[in-house]
């Protein structure tokens, strides 16, 4: 094969929108992902399509045994195999990275049996903590259940979705205009909350979790004293300064007692929220979307007993929380009274407002208000020792109220915006919805680069 035609295929290769995931970020940071739609197979078609028309077609008719094209499909994968760390879809690790760490830990000392049962006995550990934080869950879930002593809800983002969603090969080429959706799963009722906007809406970090939070907390009208949330750990949207200061805004103002905030082991994350995606998303390979509102509709239609309840987010919706945070809270690492530093990496507990405290005997607990602290724990033992974390900045006793954190709509990459335009030029989409994205706010070139804002599942435009 040329020089010339192996240059080809890997022009056709980069020209297809990839993206990042947080979630393998740690572990292979420079892998990307492609739409979750492509397979390689399918690339070597389309490549077939614009370089070798006549063997696609071919191919597209049933005669595959007359075909003689000049790169065959083992050309076009060994080259994506071997030259490019690639994937598909936006995948949220089913694995623990410290579990596969550890696990190529006890191959790599196989010889050494003192190291292989010290390794194997930190796996164990791992597994154990993580398994205890599903027991958690489920305990605090079927305590929830039909109760009203305490508000119990778990939250996550779904994999983002694109727009417009049609069948066209063309649109394996373009950009396209990323959905969020923010769920809330009340585990006191099993209701689901589906928070939706566009990236020209908002961005998806901290202040927009808070915000969507904060909506349905003040719409409930029938509040319990004490609050109890699960999410994953991911630093960007749930474990931060941003968050933290929203929960404490929360118990100073009186929506709440007493919050408890529990993050699952990373790799060991199936929330409710889990199931209510994948409800979705089975729905969502039935449409074929091209506006939010037939976003809006699918999710409505995914759960026929006890329907979602979709929220369209609007830009004025989104609070500040995270220059509250700035504001008010110190900026130095978090340190306990005693000057330890806290890992917010390593905590899985936070509690605000009042915790249950145990004597030195663990024979008794007793209730303690915090006062301007927030405690902390690295497990969901409770007889763990809490870490006890003031937050204020020195001079500051109360938060202040947020105020909006857009003064307008957010700017799309122009690049994106061009690529939604060419859309229209082959008549892939109709007048109506061409309106929509021409109304679309263009010209961020430098967007989401702060730590709140580059989350998991990021989606961004990648240049190989």
């Amino acid at each position: 094969m040329s020089i010339e035609t192996r240059e080809k295929i890997r022009a056709h290769i980069k020209s297809f929108p990839a993206r990042s995931s947080h979630y393998s970020r740690n572990q292979n940071p420079n892998k990307v992902y492609l739409s979750e739609e492509l397979n390689v197979h399918l690339m070597w078609l389309l490549f077939l399509k614009q370089y070798e028309n006549d063997q696609y077609v071919k191919y597209t008719s049933g005669k595959k045994h007359d075909m003689k094209p000049v790169v065959k499909y083992k050309y076009y994968s060994n080259i994506f195999l071997t030259e490019f760390n690639t994937g598909f879809g936006s995948p949220r690790s089913d694995t623990s990275l410290k579990c596969d760490q550890l696990q190529q830990q006890i191959e790599n000392v196989k010889s050494d049996e003192e190291l292989v049962n010290q390794k194997s006995n930190e796996r164990r550990l791992h597994q154990s903590q993580a398994d205890n934080g599903y027991t958690l869950l489920r305990r605090k879930s079927n305590e929830a259940l039909g109760k009203n002593n305490f508000d119990m809800m778990t939250f996550d983002f779904q994999q983002n979705l694109p727009l417009p969603s049609l069948t066209s090969s063309d649109m394996f080429y373009s950009r396209m205009l990323w959905v969020y959706n923010f769920g809330v799963h009340n585990c006191n009722n099993g209701d689901g909350y589906m928070n939706i906007w566009h990236e020209g809406v908002a961005a998806r970090g901290s202040s927009e979790v808070c915000s969507c939070l904060f909506k349905i907390i003040r719409n409930n009208t029938k509040r319990s004293p004490n609050l109890v949330l699960f999410s994953d750990g991911c630093v960007g949207q749930n474990k931060n300064k941003t968050v933290i200061t929203f929960l404490q805004f929360l118990v100073e103002n009186s929506f709440y007692r007493r919050i408890d905030h529990y993050f699952l082991y990373r790799g060991h994350t199936f929330l409710p929220n889990d199931r209510d995606f994948g409800l979705i998303e089975k729905r969502k390979k039935l449409t074929k979307a091209t506006l939010v509102s037939d976003n809006v509709t699918m999710i409505e239609g995914s759960r026929i007993s006890q329907p979602f309840v979709v929220n369209t987010i609007q830009t004025e919706d989104i609070l500040d929380f995270k220059a509250v945070a700035e504001r008010c809270m110190t900026k130095s690492t978090l340190k306990s009274n005693s000057g330890e530093k806290i890992s917010l990496n390593d905590i899985h507990w936070f509690s605000y407002g009042q915790s249950d405290e145990t004597n030195a005997t663990h024979t008794s607990s007793i209730t303690v208000d915090h006062g301007g602290e927030v405690w902390c724990r690295y497990s969901h033992n409770e007889m763990e020792a809490w870490k006890k974390v003031k937050i204020f900045k020195r001079g500051v006793t109360s938060i202040s109220p947020p105020t909006a954190k857009y003064s307008g709509s957010v700017p799309i990459k122009t690049a994106k915006y061009q690529d939604l335009m060419k859309l229209f030029d082959k008549g892939l989409l109709n007048e109506e919805t061409k309106r929509f994205y021409q109304a679309l706010t263009h010209g961020n070139e430098t967007r989401a680069t702060d730590a709140d804002d580059v989350d998991d599942n990021t989606v961004m435009d990648y240049d190989y």
